[in-house]
């Protein structure tokens, strides 16, 4: 009812099991943003951002191939979102494995003090997030609502488009 599908419809029927494969693939993705970060730190950007084309690359190659196998909408999600998580994987793989084995992350050196900082943090910023999203969601959700999910693209497009160069 959220999503206003109608019932028995295919849109139904494919909505919670992509947001499934979504949700899922943003938990893997998580932990593995450590990598990115690493890089940033030793200011190679660049090699980041590499790794970040390939994975979208690998992304809409894995895409062409599940639309020309004519998959549902999460198997096109799951064949998008795939690349990205995958080149990161790799990436990791060859940081912390060959190139910077000796800042592998470990348990060990987890301090729980320092954990607990660090989730109170992350709390609340996942408020400001929550709060943004509130902000600027209601129009889409409304719009959704009032109209079907079809014109939400219309009004997101415009949208983007009106937004270029305002920072978010």
């Amino acid at each position: 009812a959220a999503f206003r599908v109608r019932a028995g419809s295919l849109a139904a029927e494919e909505v919670w099991p992509t947001l499934t494969v979504l949700s899922l693939v943003f938990a893997l993705n998580l932990p593995l943003t450590v990598v990115q970060r690493v890089l940033v730190g030793y200011q190679e950007t660049f090699i980041n951002d590499l790794w970040q084309c390939a994975g979208t690359l690998l992304g809409f190659t894995f895409l062409i191939v599940a639309i020309r196998a004519k998959l549902l909408l999460w198997g096109l999600a799951l064949a998008l979102t795939a690349g990205p998580v995958l080149s990161t994987v790799v990436c990791a793989l060859y940081e912390f494995t060959w190139r910077r084995s000796w800042i592998r992350p470990r348990i060990r050196y987890c301090a729980m003090s320092t954990a607990k900082e660090l989730l109170l943090l992350g709390v609340l910023f996942f408020a400001l997030q929550v709060t943004n999203l509130l902000a600027y969601l209601p129009d889409n959700l409304i719009l959704s609502h009032a109209e079907g999910p079809q014109s939400v693209a219309k009004y997101a497009t415009v949208q983007k488009l009106f937004s270029v160069g305002r920072s978010e």
